[in-house]
This record gives C-alpha cells, structure tokens and sequence, in this order.
C-alpha cells in the first residue's frame, strides 16, 4: 500500500506533494502583496494552467495574458512579474516536476530541444489542452478533499497523464502554428489586441458576444480579429469562448448539482442542454461524470490519448 499525501499552505498556495510531481493551488486576492515587484519560481519545472486572466511578464519579455484556454510552462528559477486583470485576483492551478521528469516528457515530442539544460520548455506559454484544464481541477479538488482517497502513486499517475495531455496540445500547436509575418511592434501589438479580446471574453462570459461585439470592444474590424485570434491562439474566438464558459463552470458544478440551469445561464449559455451538450463536446464526458468522478476515473482519463486537444 502507498503512502498518504503531503498537503501544507504558504503564501496563499497550497501544495499537495507526490513523490514525483507537486500540485499547487493558488488563490490571490487582488489586494495581495504578492503582486508587487520580481518574483521567481521555485527550482522545479512548472507547468500552470490559469482559471483567471492575469498579465504575466516572463524575465525581460513582453507581457501575456494567461487566462482560462492558455498555459505557462517555466523552468526553475524562472524571474517573472505579474498584474491582475480580473478583480478576482489569481487562480492557479499547477504541477511541478524535476528536471530530468520534465525531459522526459519532452523527449517524446522533440529529443533535440530536451538536451539543453537552460530552457526545457519550447516556449513560456501557449493554448492549453480542454482535457488537461478540465483534469487538473477535478484534480485538484478530490486531491486537497480532507479525507482524499488518492495515494501517492495515484497522485503521480494522474499528475502524469495531465502534463502529457499539456504537452501534447502544446506540440500540436507549435506544429500548426503558421509563421508571422509581422514582427517587432507590429506584433506586440497584435498580442495585445488578442490578450484583450481574450480578457474580454473571461470577465464577461455571460455576454451575449457576437464577432461584431467582440471587435467593436477590440477596436478592429471582424475578420481581422478573427485571423489574428486563431494564428495567435490556435483557436477561434467561438471555440475560446466555450471553453472559457465551461471552465468557469468547472468551479461551481460540483456545488450545484440541482441548480445546473442557473447554472448554465449564468455563464452564458441559452439552457441546460446547451451547457451539457457543449460540456460532453469539449471535455468529452458528461457535466454529471465529472461532478461523480473519483481517483479511478481521474487515471482512465488521464491515460486516455484519444481524447483531441
């Protein structure tokens, strides 16, 4: 039989510790002191999905938004700064790993890039997998339970099949991604038009948001939203827009299982069968599984490569 996990809190985190992987939940108020000035990540690898938007500059590059549909994958000791968006502060969910788990891993997507010791990860932040996102919080949540039923080698199992979930999406989109064609000014400022179109659309999901709306709010014309947002992003403002809706439902779901129609309205759906038919096409399973689901669950689904990113 394996051991018991390890939870301890510090500094508004709270860490769950394996005996490969740690998971990390974070939840700043807006008015924390935790916003001001450098900060640094500790000296594992990182990778952290975030539930709302924040600007987070990496060391001495430009500024991105990481929201409900992006991710963030640091290397130890990685200098970064941050600043909220949203007034709910931060909400983070991450898993950290060492170095050499971390190489691993990547090493199944591009051995080359794995043998340097000084940036592991092909890049600071990019789309995060639907799967991945939805996985890590159901994870979180039965995994900080007081009397969790998850032991030590279910917390790796499970931590495993996440990260490998994260990075198969960040592969497909690295691979996808088609060149820019502007640089330098010209395409910070198309980040920033999609990072505001991004935070838009996480403050305000219950909007009935049309493409017209959207960009009138961006200052763009449609189309030209619409182009950038997807080579950017990887994804369509509709698509970014579901995700973002269930992902604000993933927090109350399991608080609320007779009240999903209130539910759903509130983040934007037309009814409860809108909410569950969007919810089973993106997670692939149902908004009742994932409120039932356990450890058991959590490792068929985390080991699951068929599911689409």
């Amino acid at each position: 039989m394996t051991g018991k996990l390890q939870t301890e809190t510090a500094d508004s985190i709270t860490y769950v510790k394996g005996d490969l992987f740690v998971l990390g939940s974070e939840s700043r108020d807006v008015h924390d002191r935790g916003w001001i000035g450098e900060q640094q990540t500790g000296d594992r690898n990182v990778v952290a999905f975030s539930f709302v938007p924040v600007q987070v500059r990496f060391g001495s590059s430009d500024p991105v938004v990481l929201g409900p549909t992006t991710l963030a994958l640091t290397n130890p000791r990685c200098p970064y700064t941050r600043s909220a968006l949203s007034s709910s502060g931060q909400r983070t969910i991450f898993l950290s790993m060492d170095s050499s788990i971390a190489r691993e891993l990547i090493q199944l997507h591009d051995p080359f890039a794995a043998d340097s010791d000084h940036d592991l990860f092909p890049t600071r932040h990019a789309p995060s997998s639907t799967q991945a996102t939805a996985l890590i919080r159901r994870f979180e949540q039965c995994a900080t339970e007081p009397d969790s039923s998850i032991d030590q080698m279910e917390f790796d199992e499970i931590s495993l099949g996440i990260i490998q979930h994260a990075l198969d999406g960040v592969y497909e989109f690295i691979d996808s991604r088609p060149i820019h064609s502007a640089t330098g000014p010209t395409l910070r400022a198309q980040r920033d038009w999609v990072d505001y179109a991004m935070t838009l659309m996480s403050e305000f999901p219950e909007r009935r948001w049309s493409l017209i709306s959207l960009a009138d709010e961006v200052d763009l014309s449609p189309g030209y939203l619409s182009r950038l947002f997807r080579v950017h992003t990887g994804r369509t403002l509709s698509q970014t827009l579901k995700v973002i809706r269930l992902v604000r439902i993933l927090d109350r779901l399991p608080y609320m299982r007779g009240e999903q129609l209130a539910l759903a309205l509130d983040a934007g759906f037309s009814s409860h069968a809108h909410m569950s038919t969007a919810f089973k096409s993106v997670f692939g399973i149902t908004p009742s599984q994932w409120i039932d689901s356990g450890s058991r669950d959590l490792r068929e689904w985390a080991s699951n490569t068929s599911w689409q990113h």
